[in-house]
């Protein structure tokens, strides 16, 4: 006995030291680069909101619909996942595609080495998915960003410029313009969420 005590003290000695670290630290506070730190600016984001909006197109044809909009963290919050689900959509006799899906999907995150936002736009509508770099000012909590207009089934130079802006703790407006490469605007709308769910998973109630 004493012989295979001898035999097992080198053993523990020779053994590699164990640490144990806690995931969570990463979520208060002590953020491993750069990314973590300006998408912890976006944290507002995060939360179930219910969605209603109203697109005009020129001739003055609108749609209205309403629905919910689902923000997460994802991958190690370097990133935020938000899901439009419409569940109700009506507009002016003769409004183009009001029976196609609407719901699409939407990343938004931080890339280091350009220095900027960046959304990533999935849609029902189309099947490319294309990643469009974005501003954030963060005294004001608005975000600003374009998006090609052949992504979102328009030709030549058109572009869609879209703003969002936190308004209160609860709300955030988000406005858009689509412009023909001559400057006409050919369709605009207004998104308005209310926060339903907090962050946290904490329910609102109004």
């Amino acid at each position: 006995m004493k012989i295979l005590r001898f035999l097992f003290l080198p053993a523990l000695l020779l053994s590699p030291a164990l640490y144990a670290v806690s995931v969570p630290a990463i979520h208060d506070g002590l953020f491993p680069s750069e990314r973590h730190a300006r998408m912890a600016d976006l944290d507002y984001l995060v939360g179930i909101w219910a969605m209603t909006s109203r697109e005009t197109i020129s001739g003055g044809q609108f749609a209205e619909a309403s629905g919910t909009r689902s923000c997460v963290w994802v991958l190690d919050r370097t990133a935020i996942r938000c899901d439009d689900i419409f569940t109700h959509v009506r507009a002016t006799s003769g409004f183009p595609d009001l029976y196609e899906p609407r719901d699409r999907l939407f990343y938004v995150t931080f890339n280091e080495q350009d220095g900027n936002y960046e959304f990533l736009y999935m849609s029902a509508l189309s099947a490319a998915k294309n990643i469009f770099p974005a501003e954030f000012d963060i005294g004001s909590k608005t975000l600003l960003h374009e998006v090609p207009g052949e992504f979102l089934g328009q030709s030549g130079k058109a572009k869609q410029r879209t703003r969002q802006k936190l308004i209160d703790d609860n709300q955030i407006r988000e406005e858009y313009k689509m412009m023909s490469g001559d400057g006409e605007t050919m369709e605009s709308g207004e998104i308005t969420l209310r926060r339903m769910v907090s962050g946290n998973g904490n329910e609102l109630f109004f």
